[in-house]
């Protein structure tokens, strides 16, 4: 790391902004992952199925090997969470073709608000990042719409990204930064994925 101290943030919204923070219940991240007719989303997608079946070990394309003493302590939904993310970050560039395509139809059939923020947010990444399936790790998280004025706090290990709007961003003083995709820095996909606080909405 380079710097010792943990970054704490808020962002202040200084006109409307858009952003997705945090890991979204179960529920809805079932119900968006599963209108995605896209290779890549299916294999999340049997992550969370999965995890509703059994509390137990989820196996469904990402391979920690090694690392399961870091996952013992997540219940099975954070397990899930963290498999289903490590798909969408470290799928390789090739495997997103035609994944645009895929949110686009999904947001069209879109029937639910919450459900159809994830998916545009999702559909805006696809846009700035089209060889890259860390779009979808948009469908795991919270859509959040911020007006002029609000702000949100967003403590170290939470995984965000900024999708639109001017905001201002207060932070901790430290340099330690951990992408873990939708960037052309430099990337820190399994540290990051080691990190990240799993549990969710429910």
């Amino acid at each position: 790391y380079r710097d010792r101290v943990e970054k704490n943030e808020m962002v202040v919204a200084l006109d409307p902004f858009e952003l997705s923070v945090g890991f979204a219940g179960m529920g809805v991240t079932r119900s968006v992952l599963a209108r995605v007719r896209h290779p890549v989303a299916a294999a999340m997608l049997r992550c969370v199925e999965e995890a509703d079946e059994s509390p137990g070990y989820v196996d469904a394309g990402y391979d920690d090997v090694g690392d399961d003493d870091a996952m013992a302590w997540l219940s099975h939904g954070a397990r899930a969470r963290r498999r289903a993310l490590g798909i969408a970050v470290t799928s390789p560039a090739r495997c997103a073709a035609g994944l645009h395509d895929a949110l686009r139809k999904a947001l069209a059939g879109a029937d639910d608000g919450r459900g159809e923020a994830m998916l545009r947010h999702a559909l805006v990444a696809a846009d700035a990042f089209p060889r890259d399936c860390s779009p979808l790790a948009l469908l795991l998280m919270n859509a959040v719409s911020l007006d002029r004025g609000q702000g949100m706090y967003v403590p170290a290990g939470t995984l965000h990204t900024y999708i639109g709007g001017t905001a201002v961003e207060i932070m901790t003083n430290s340099d330690t930064v951990l992408r873990a995709g939708l960037t052309v820095k430099p990337r820190h996909g399994d540290e990051a994925l080691r990190v990240v606080g799993y549990e969710g909405d429910g």
